[in-house]
């Protein structure tokens, strides 16, 4: 059945869309919960990731949060920004913080559970460019502009049926995200299993410093170093921390620069299989390059860690992104003003090496769970879900 739903502004369903109260925050449980950019999390509010406020119940009272209301992310890099949750009541008095927008629905007008499909489906994302002002480190839209953007909105009884619908085929997504989430499980224990904690080495193995397993090398920082008119929308990749996600190469954001400028730089360039550490920013993350592209250039943040033939690359990745050797990064990672790794740091880095065989062993099997992962990845929910979203905003369910 094809039904022609009305197209309304934001401002006209909400009771107000604004930004959140500007107040010193902490990791530490002293006070109430506030919200932070983390606190969106897999399309949730995520009570893990909240800042505590240094007030007390009854003091500012005007900014927590009413169950129903909507939060969304209008400061963050271009791949985050637009990112929304819906807040259900847990965790209970939080304070609506800063950076974050609230969307408090008309109830009369429209139902939160409908509103918040509408507002994560792609066809909504795909107006958020259109009201967003970029700079150097982050993408941003201000209240006004998002108020004008446009939402299809049937009948409320129309409304609760949609979402129903919506939420039995995320259901059914959300198993098939847990079910990859536990092959990483898998993996993580099955690591410490062959291996043992690679800081306390329980097993016993033999510890070196990482330079007897592996070379590593800077990227070019004279004068060549790309800047400005260099970064094209084509040609050879120029690498940031922005292509280190979740320990894995990402492609969602690129950058290029000339052939002429990469052939004219002395080093920093990548080879397939090589690992990418961070060194300021997210301190040690890190991914091996493994790409659709051959080769790239690393931009001034990152340190390539090319493996020799007596370390197996996938073997040391798991290893330098295993959570004992990440901690110990942030501890060593302290020292300075700006919180930052050194190449020193990495190339001294003292750690247990099991005998290559067992490296490749384990390697086999990440290999082999990996292609059970990409087949589930594969299976088409995902397609399916933003297909269903799409008939549903346009009268077609």
């Amino acid at each position: 059945m094809n039904r022609t739903y009305v197209e309304i502004e934001l401002g006209e369903i909400a009771e107000h869309i604004r930004n959140g109260l500007s107040i010193k925050q902490t990791k530490e449980k002293n006070g109430l919960p506030i919200t932070r950019i983390e606190t969106i999390w897999n399309e949730a509010i995520d009570s893990e990731r909240v800042g505590y406020a240094g007030i007390h119940e009854g003091e500012k009272e005007g900014w927590f949060l009413n169950k129903g209301d909507i939060l969304i992310s209008h400061i963050n890099s271009k791949l985050h920004l637009g990112k929304c949750a819906l807040y259900k009541g847990f965790p209970e008095k939080l304070i609506h913080g800063m950076n974050l927008l609230c969307l408090r629905p008309k109830h009369n007008k429209v139902i939160p559970d409908y509103l918040i499909r509408v507002l994560q489906s792609f066809q909504f994302k795909s107006k958020i460019p259109s009201i967003t002002k970029d700079s150097v480190n982050q993408s941003s839209f201000n209240v006004t502009n998002f108020k004008k953007l446009t939402i299809p909105l049937p009948p409320l009884p129309e409304q609760k049926r949609i979402a129903a619908i919506l939420d039995k085929a995320d259901a059914i997504r959300r198993k098939r995200r847990q079910a990859i989430t536990l092959a990483d499980d898998f993996l993580r224990a099955t690591f410490l299993d062959m291996f043992g904690d690679p800081v306390t080495n329980p097993k016993g193995w033999e510890v070196k410093p990482l330079n007897n397993f592996a070379s590593f090398e800077n990227g070019d920082r004279s004068s060549s170093y790309p800047s400005g008119n260099d970064i094209k929308q084509e040609g050879v990749l120029f690498v940031s921390t922005k292509n280190i996600f979740n320990s894995t190469f990402s492609l969602n954001e690129t950058r290029f620069i000339t052939e002429q400028k990469f052939a004219s730089l002395s080093r920093g360039k990548l080879k397939k299989g090589d690992l990418l550490i961070t060194l300021r920013g997210t301190l040690g993350g890190c991914c091996i390059f493994d790409s659709k592209y051959e080769t790239g250039f690393i931009n001034a943040q990152i340190m390539i860690i090319r493996p020799k033939k007596n370390c197996n690359n996938v073997f040391l990745h798991a290893m330098l992104t295993s959570k004992p050797i990440q901690e110990n990064f942030q501890k060593i990672g302290q020292g300075a003003a700006v919180p930052q790794l050194t190449g020193k740091q990495i190339n001294e880095l003292k750690l247990p090496f099991p005998p290559l065989e067992m490296q490749k062993k384990f390697a086999r099997l990440i290999k082999s769970t990996t292609s059970l992962q990409e087949k589930m990845k594969n299976k088409g929910e995902e397609y399916l879900f933003n297909s269903l979203t799409q008939r549903a905003f346009r009268g077609e369910l």
